[in-house]
């Protein structure tokens, strides 16, 4: 008996220390080849938040949405590099007032350490929420630092892992409760929708259009309290902000938002969005894009706006029609967590623009698909029936190219890259809607698999 139980146990064993193993030489690597460089550099190479933070506090935020070459000026007479904030909402410069008060590389350490604590917490929280089996569990942590849109993130200082922490808790405490309760669902409690709804507005003031894109599910979903405090909380943000540097700030910003997409430099490779592709191949530049396939910038807009529409028009669809199923069991954290899933690459295709840091973001829908996949295989893992294992194939597959796209290191900032060719050169775009179209998948088979269920009980 003793040795039959011993001989079941010691294959998970070993796997166990091998998968802490791998994790031990992984996470030894990032410490090395990423972390470690990023923490001796001598510049902060994206230092505009700590540039626009110290502009801030000098009393010379009207300099931080000029002309971009002032704000270069602003940055050399700092001692650092150039950089643009423009991107940015005014609430952005709140977050990093606190870093002003020290020197550049001294804040860009301190930076750098947070955003290393906000990417362990965003793991650990999003393990524990979709508990993931232990082997699993070991094998992700053992991944997690060779994601690298992360390692990008921290060798520029972004703010991607403190976004992710925040969507995170947020999801997890606005979206995980679904008690189905005469044909409602449940809101859950006052206090976690409030909750939930302060960390999302936190989101909103660091990075405003990733924030607006999670109105879809929010308003689709019903989540009220959420939707307030969130507003609330950005809109006192917002107040603090024009009461400390005036109404001008926000139209420069605003000015910039809406006219990101039409200019040249986001034809670069560098930007992996759907703006970007098309600009790429259909619109020309001397400097940018030299060689795009053909020359129709009209075209290039037109197209933009026809996918835009379509894509936002699936998923709230996908959404609404997911929102109405009553179903009479409870759902899974995970499958509760699929409609902000949903939504976040939509954000990410149709940016105006996103480096590689802004995919740390798509470790959130990653995980949460994981873990669906792996319940629907669970709950079939006995049956012989081909038709109810295909799906379970399909998704795994789509997951797998997902994931690969997404996180391996492909080299596509690269200058020159002309005509037919630059197609090649969007593989974070293309994981991205793999992605897209994968979670839409889900949450249109859960709402197949609820209707049938509810069918089946309604029947006498």
């Amino acid at each position: 008996m003793g040795t039959s139980i011993f001989s079941a146990q010691k294959p998970g064993l070993l796997l166990h220390l091998l998968l802490l193993l791998i994790a031990v030489l992984t996470w030894s690597d990032f410490g090395v080849r990423v972390l470690l460089p990023a923490v001796q550099a001598p510049h902060w190479p994206n230092p505009a938040y700590w540039v626009a933070a110290r502009l801030a506090i000098e009393g010379n935020a009207n300099l931080i949405y000029a002309d971009r070459d002032v704000f270069f000026q602003q940055a050399t007479r700092l001692g650092t590099v150039p950089d643009i904030f423009e991107a940015n909402m005014p609430t952005t410069i709140l977050v990093f007032l606190p870093l002003a008060a020290f020197s550049e590389t001294t804040a860009r350490t301190i930076w750098d350490m947070l955003m290393l604590f906000c990417y362990i917490l965003s793991c650990a929280l999003l393990f524990r929420a979709l508990a993931p089996t232990r082997t699993m569990e070991f094998g992700l942590w053992a991944l997690a630092p060779l994601f690298h849109p992360w390692r990008e993130n921290i060798s520029r200082g972004q703010a991607y892992p403190l976004l992710l922490l925040l969507l995170a808790v947020g999801a997890v405490l606005g979206f995980r409760l679904h008690d189905f309760q005469e044909g409602t669902q449940s809101k859950g409690t006052s206090r976690t929708q409030i909750a939930a709804g302060l960390t999302l507005g936190l989101f909103a003031i660091v990075k405003l259009y990733y924030a607006a894109i999670l109105l879809l599910p929010i308003l689709l979903w019903r989540r009220w309290r959420l939707l307030i405090s969130a507003l609330a909380f950005f809109a006192a943000a917002a107040g603090v902000t024009v009461a400390l540097w005036g109404t001008e700030q926000w139209v420069r910003a605003l000015r910039f938002a809406v006219t990101w997409r039409d200019r040249p430099e986001t034809a670069v490779t560098a930007y992996q969005t759907l703006n970007s592709w098309l600009t790429h191949l259909l619109r020309y530049d001397a400097t940018y894009n030299p060689v795009p396939v053909v020359n129709m910038p009209a075209l290039a807009g037109w197209l933009w706006w026809a996918w835009a529409v379509v894509l936002v028009a699936l998923t709230s669809w996908t959404l609404y029609i997911r929102s109405t199923v009553v179903d009479t069991r409870p759902a899974t954290v995970a499958q509760g967590l699929l409609p902000v899933a949903l939504v976040v690459p939509l954000a990410l295709v149709l940016a105006p623009v996103a480096e590689d840091y802004h995919f740390v973001l798509t470790l959130f829908p990653l995980l949460v698909v994981l873990r669906v996949i792996w319940d629907m295989y669970a709950a079939n893992i006995r049956t012989r029936n081909l038709q109810a294992r295909l799906p379970i194939l399909a998704g795994s597959i789509a997951l797998f190219v997902s994931a690969l796209l997404l996180g391996a290191p492909w080299r596509f900032n690269v200058p020159g890259v002309e005509g037919w060719r630059s197609l090649l050169y969007y593989p974070r775009l293309y994981g991205t809607l793999v992605l897209w179209g994968l979670v839409m998948g889900l949450l249109i088979a859960a709402r197949r698999s609820a209707a049938v269920l509810n069918r089946d009980i309604s029947r006498p």
